[in-house]
């Protein structure tokens, strides 16, 4: 789940809430967030997975914005954005940088990041969230092979398999199909793309509330799964 919101006052300022990554919940965005200012309002971060052979962080939520927030209460950077969380996750708009920094940050892509709020003074928007991936790995007596429309790339990273990106697709009904002995395990992952950050500007008038940062995408992981050369299976990725 997103962190809340918080507001402090017509004069002081206010946050918007982080949104929740895979790994752990987004940041509330005012006093008392766990791990101190630096996290007010931050995107929750998401998890990392070794398929691909690195540790890779997917699904990290984005960071809420900033409205007229003391600069010494978000030391996050020398633009005092809200963080996002690891993962891909966008950063938040914000009031103080100079000039405005109305529009929350895209999440990152192929990662599931979500994007930032959007800051509440201008009539800005939310970032947009990061696209999905899906990878798979397996020996590398097996080939893939992918229907015309499929954005996909090969690694052979890790010695004895084959991992395969697919980063993109023209339609949802996208497949795939492998060439090896009939049947052969596999391993892979699955992450959808991110939720956009909230924009602002309600009813035409602009103002807070600050708008939220996006959720990180949701995911699934399969290991040492039975595959058959014989089917073609579907694949999306956008």
């Amino acid at each position: 789940p997103g962190g809340g919101g918080w507001h402090f006052g017509p004069s002081v300022g206010a946050f918007g809430g982080g949104g929740g990554g895979a790994g752990e919940t987004g940041y509330i965005g005012g006093p008392g967030t766990p791990g101190g200012p630096l996290r007010q309002g931050g995107g929750g971060n998401g998890l990392a997975f070794t398929i691909s052979g690195n540790s890779q962080y997917y699904a990290g939520g984005g960071g809420g914005s900033v409205w007229h927030v003391a600069s010494g209460s978000i030391p996050q950077g020398a633009d005092f954005r809200t963080q996002g969380g690891l993962g891909g996750g966008g950063r938040g708009g914000t009031e103080n940088a100079s000039p405005t920094i109305a529009t929350g940050e895209n999440g990152v892509i192929s990662t599931g990041g979500g994007g930032g709020g959007s800051s509440s003074g201008s009539f800005g928007n939310g970032g947009n969230g990061g696209s999905g991936i899906v990878i798979i790995k397996m020996p590398d007596n097996v080939v893939a092979t992918f229907s015309g429309g499929v954005t996909s790339s090969l690694s052979t990273s890790v010695s004895g398999f084959n991992i395969y990106s697919v980063t993109a697709t023209s339609t949802t009904s996208e497949t795939v199909t492998f060439s090896a002995k009939p049947t052969f395990s596999a391993d892979y992952l699955v992450v959808a793309g991110g939720g956009g950050g909230a924009g602002t500007g309600v009813g035409g008038v602009s103002g807070y509330p600050p708008g939220g940062g996006g959720g990180g995408g949701g995911y699934r992981e399969f290991s040492s799964q039975l595959l058959l050369t014989s089917n073609a299976y579907i694949v999306t990725g956008k």
